[in-house]
């Protein structure tokens, strides 16, 4: 498993400390052994080993208050019955630029304090 720390610079001048994992069965283990440790989630809907949406499912059947933004290529990208089912934050089409993505972190974090 490869696990890479990237720090992502926001709006402001906080800076927020990230895991990159490449898979998606690589972060559900990740997150199984330390939920608490995570303030928010960002996946993408493709990934080896399991789609977006049941990342998401997985992780909230853990922790149901972990905010999820979920970045997608596809359109529509999760039907609207699973958007409320699996609880997705937001939802940010691809490709994003770097600033729209910390603008919608930061307003996700903003919105769970």
């Amino acid at each position: 498993m490869a696990i890479r720390r990237l720090p992502i610079a926001i709006d402001d001048p906080s800076r927020y400390g990230a895991i990159a994992l490449t898979s998606a069965n690589a972060a559900l283990a990740l997150f199984k052994s330390m939920p608490d440790e995570f303030d928010l989630v960002v996946t993408d809907q493709i990934m080896p080993g399991m789609t977006g949406e049941d990342l998401a499912q997985r992780l909230t059947e853990i922790r149901s208050d972990i905010p999820i933004i979920l970045c997608t290529g596809y359109a529509p990208p999760v039907s609207e019955k699973a958007t409320q089912a699996v609880g997705f934050s937001e939802i940010v089409r691809k490709p994003v630029e770097p600033s729209e993505l910390g603008r919608v972190i930061r307003q996700t974090l903003d919105a769970v304090a």
